[in-house]
């Protein structure tokens, strides 16, 4: 038998829309402060937490409440050009912004200044707390930390269940109520592996033109834990 192959999945479309996002408790908070702004205590926020507990997704949102920017490494190669953006309460975006340091620290630093100076607002995600970061200079050390900040755990069950419906409408996967909840006593408890495990689960789905049943998604379950 030939070994199953993974076809690029061209139907899946990621949405990042303010009424996508499901409220929890395990993001209320973080959710809660990006709608409260302006209304910040500091110019600046911190979100962190493991992967796909909603951080992207909520920087999306404060893209759209507070017509945000993204800032990427080639703004921060380039921040003298760059700087030109930052006006009185403009807002920026620095998503996984653990990933920067320690090679763009300089420039977060100024980057921080920056922003300050012009009374603007900056949103951070990362999936550790700042501290944790590996940063080398002192003073950008001490305007992390001087940002509040806030943690996203791994989603409690009614919200695995609401990722689980709103994953499977973006990959257009039809099924039924037990698979979903075949799935969901199945699977690691966990926001990253559950959405992986959906990816790969459509992927094998269209490759072999089979419909998503309890059958299917064991076997499934077998190629994912030998990889």
């Amino acid at each position: 038998m030939a070994p199953r192959q993974l076809p690029l999945d061209f139907n899946a479309v990621q949405t990042y829309f303010v009424e996508d996002f499901v409220v929890s408790e395990s993001n209320k908070i973080a959710h809660d402060t990006i709608l409260n702004w302006p209304n910040w205590p500091s110019n600046g926020f911190l979100v962190y937490g493991d992967k796909k507990v909603g951080k992207t997704h909520l920087a999306h949102i404060f893209r759209h409440r507070a017509k945000a920017v993204f800032v990427d490494q080639e703004n921060l190669q380039q921040l003298d050009q760059f700087s030109r953006f930052i006006q009185k309460d403009s807002a920026f975006i620095i998503d996984d912004a653990h990933t920067f340091v320690p090679r763009y620290q300089t420039q977060l630093f100024h980057l921080c200044n920056m922003i300050k100076e012009k009374e603007g607002y900056v949103l951070w995600t990362a999936d550790r707390p700042a501290q944790a970061w590996d940063v080398q200079l002192k003073d950008l050390t001490s305007r992390l930390l001087a940002f509040p900040a806030v943690r996203i755990p791994q989603p409690e069950d009614a919200l695995l269940e609401a990722l689980l419906v709103k994953k499977m409408s973006e990959l257009q996967i039809e099924t039924n109520q037990s698979v979903s909840s075949f799935i969901l006593t199945h699977t690691e408890r966990s926001a990253e592996f559950l959405i992986t495990f959906l990816e790969k689960l459509n992927r094998l789905s269209l490759s072999e033109k089979r419909k998503v049943t309890i059958p299917f998604i064991k076997e499934v379950m077998q190629l994912h834990e030998k990889v």
